[in-house]
């Protein structure tokens, strides 16, 4: 090799490592850092990841400092609404009824929803409130309660059944069920599942033991625990039963010091390496199995109180991208599964006829349905519903 080609490798190699330098420097400048130290670029979450010590005992603060909570600690479900705030009624849930008889009148069809956000919706124009109108339109005095609450998994739902729903006595009983729901039955303390929450509680969660449900967590710590419990939460006794957390992501390699060394990695993780908040395929079966259980079983509890009990699918906007692209879903085994044991009613294809080719956000607001959407939702489980020899014994003659 001669002086002229060492010169113009030594050149290109200062040159690559000025660049790499410059690319560092932008990465650095570019990513934020939370409370606890977690490097975030935009919405990407840069290994290694750090547990919120801090930010769990400022939410704890928050919450006890707060008199206009809209969601409180509760031992049996982790949280669940503030009566009387957010127009929730006195017994924590929505109605158009001022005052909740203990059972339905003669003649009346009670019908209770059970989910998480996109089942509990607003007050003032959810989903629930058209369907409650369309029945009564068509002839079935009816009267919605809606049990929904933010941030709900499917078995968080299903306790919320047996704690507040079963005693009222509800003929029909609704699941709300949003495919992110399953991942969340894997989760104890919400923000592994959630790292944006502003929620400061943690959660019971079944575990599939010989078929079996087993409840754990329960009652859950309450909110002044929680902050020592996250401090040291690899000496937790249920940390192993955390699904969203994976220990090897909090140790760090001397390499990840670099933000864009962790920016490569959190690009080119091999498909199924879950980021902060996801699960990783072998996961995701689980959750998946122990979903379809948690079903089974309220299907069975409710069927045994008396309840007709039915499933609506509440596809979120990626969802319904995905149906409209592909006309499928990514997660249609696990919905086939769900079709198979339950009645399962699907406004999804309303959905769709109803934008008219429009662009799908419009739709959506903070990723949840617009006043467009939820009277779509409520006519498509009403149409439903009158075609059910349950409903329809209650349907008065027109005039």
């Amino acid at each position: 090799m001669n002086a002229y080609t060492r010169r113009k490798l030594l050149s290109a190699a200062v040159f690559a490592v000025l660049c790499l330098v410059v690319l560092e420097m932008a990465v650095r400048v570019i990513c934020t850092r939370d409370v606890d130290g977690n490097r975030w670029f935009g919405t990407m979450q840069l290994k290694p990841y750090h547990l919120p010590v801090l930010r769990t005992a400022q939410l704890v603060r928050q919450y006890a400092a707060s008199n206009s909570r809209i969601m409180i600690y509760d031992p049996d479900l982790g949280w669940a609404p503030q009566p009387l705030r957010n127009g929730h009624n006195a017994l924590g849930f929505y109605s158009t009824a001022p005052t909740v008889a203990p059972t339905p009148a003669p003649g009346r069809l009670r019908i209770a929803l059970f989910g998480a956000s996109y089942t509990e919706g607003a007050f003032e124009n959810g989903w629930w409130r058209s369907l409650e109108k369309s029945l009564n339109d068509a002839g079935v005095p009816a009267e919605v309660f809606n049990f929904g609450c933010g941030g709900y998994a499917t078995d968080q739902a299903f306790l919320r059944w047996r704690k507040e729903g079963a005693p009222l006595q509800p003929q029909i009983v609704i699941l709300g069920f949003t495919h992110h729901d399953a991942d969340k039955n894997l989760n104890l303390f919400r923000w592994f599942a959630e790292p944006d929450t502003g929620i400061p509680f943690m959660k019971p969660r079944f575990l599939l033991v010989n078929g079996q449900l087993q409840l754990i967590n329960s009652p859950t710590p309450t909110v002044e625990e929680l902050p020592g419990i996250v401090a040291h939460f690899s000496d937790w006794p249920l940390v192993s039963h955390e699904g969203h957390f994976v220990p090897a992501d909090y140790q760090g390699a001397f390499w990840q010091r670099s933000a864009l060394l962790a920016l490569f990695q959190a690009q080119f993780d091999a498909p199924g390496t879950p980021t902060l908040g996801a699960l990783s395929s072998q996961a995701e079966a689980d959750a998946s199995r122990l979903t379809l259980q948690i079903i089974q079983q309220f299907h069975a509890e409710a069927r045994a109180a008396g309840s007709a009990f039915y499933i609506v699918h509440l596809p979120d906007e990626t969802d319904l991208h995905a149906l409209q692209d592909t006309g499928t879903y990514p997660f249609a085994d696990l919905l086939a599964e769900i079709e198979a044991g339950a009645t399962v009613i699907r406004p999804d294809y309303a959905l769709l006829e109803a934008t008219h080719g429009r662009i799908l956000s419009r739709y959506f607001h903070d990723s949840h349905y617009t006043a467009d959407f939820n009277p779509v939702i409520g006519q498509a489980i009403s149409k439903d519903l009158l075609t059910r020899p349950e409903v329809a014994r209650f349907r008065k003659a027109q005039p």
